[in-house]
């Protein structure tokens, strides 16, 4: 769903309503199922080093390389003269890109500059969001564990509120697509985890509820008082229940991480040197079907490699 809008916007091609209602569904479901799948993971090992060093090398090699790749790759196709500006730019955007500071510089001048939007990788805002999550998460489990439910919902109730006061206040507009705004969502996959077994339908029940909850969200979603505080909790019951219901697909390769975090650049540079460009249709197929390759290989050479060290680390370090 991300992929599709960030074709569409890229291209030039007005997305549409549905597309751009499912891009803030899409960006959401990652919150609600990364809060669900790290509580999970640190609920059954809740040593912090072995926490830490596990969500380290899941995400951040991965991410590293692919911004070394990007400010390596478009220097190279750089029209002007590599000078100390440019070095200067390029060493910044690396630099703050390396430590999820994209907004500080998310490109380098003089790249993309013909292209609808410059943006080198538009996709890694939400990167920094997941990092603030992981670090705190921690502390929200053992928060929980003294004051139980009601600790979770205050803290959703606080970021709801927080989405409220950043979408009426044109100064604070920024703020509400970051953190704590998105903190509902990640709540919202505790709760799922700690309590979603207590959630039992038929396959053709879960589907149903899905269903009706994602059309009455599409139409609802305009209002400001229910995006912040009931939009979470019908995406998060459509997240658990289509997540869990038949049939399920036994994945050889998760490249969720690898389309994600590629397909912007990719987009970018096809873009850049016009490749089947002169059709929208011819364009899209040949598009995703690098951007599912090269997120294979990503899965294969560098994940793969850095989550099996990642679960190999704690035991060697201190005998987890």
């Amino acid at each position: 769903m991300v992929v599709s809008f960030h074709i569409n916007m890229l291209y030039g091609v007005n997305p549409g309503r549905l597309i751009s209602y499912l891009v803030g569904f899409a960006v959401s479901s990652f919150f609600v199922i990364s809060g669900l799948l790290v509580t999970w993971s640190f609920d059954k090992d809740q040593e912090l080093i072995a926490y830490s060093i596990k969500r380290f090398f899941r995400i951040y090699p991965l991410y590293f390389i692919m911004i070394l790749i990007q400010m390596c790759a478009l220097l190279a196709l750089f029209p002007g003269v590599f000078n100390m500006k440019l070095a200067i730019y390029s060493l910044k955007y690396f630099v703050y890109n390396a430590i999820f500071l994209n907004f500080l510089q998310p490109t380098i001048p003089g790249v993309f500059e013909n292209l609808k939007y410059n943006a080198i990788n538009g996709s890694l805002w939400t990167i920094k969001i997941e990092v603030l999550f992981y670090v705190l998460l921690p502390l929200i489990y053992y928060a929980f564990k003294k004051f139980r439910i009601k600790f979770l919902i205050l803290i959703y109730f606080l970021s709801a509120l927080f989405f409220i006061v950043s979408t009426m206040n044109p100064a604070w507009n920024t703020f509400v697509d970051q953190f704590p705004a998105y903190l509902r969502f990640f709540i919202v996959g505790i709760i799922l985890y700690l309590y979603g077994y207590k959630i039992r339908f038929s396959s053709f029940y879960a589907l149903l509820i899905s269903v009706i909850l994602f059309f009455t969200s599409y139409y609802a979603i305009g209002n400001v008082f229910y995006k912040a505080f009931v939009y979470p909790v019908c995406l998060g019951i459509i997240v658990y229940l289509v997540g869990f219901s038949k049939p399920v697909f036994d994945l050889k390769y998760d490249i969720s991480y690898g389309v994600y975090i590629i397909h912007f650049p990719v987009i970018q540079i096809f873009l850049f040197f016009g490749y089947f460009t002169s059709s929208f249709y011819l364009f899209i197929p040949v598009v995703l079907t690098v951007i599912i390759l090269m997120a294979s290989l990503s899965y294969i050479l560098v994940e793969k490699r850095f989550i099996e060290l990642g679960h190999r680390l704690p035991k060697k370090l201190i005998g987890l």
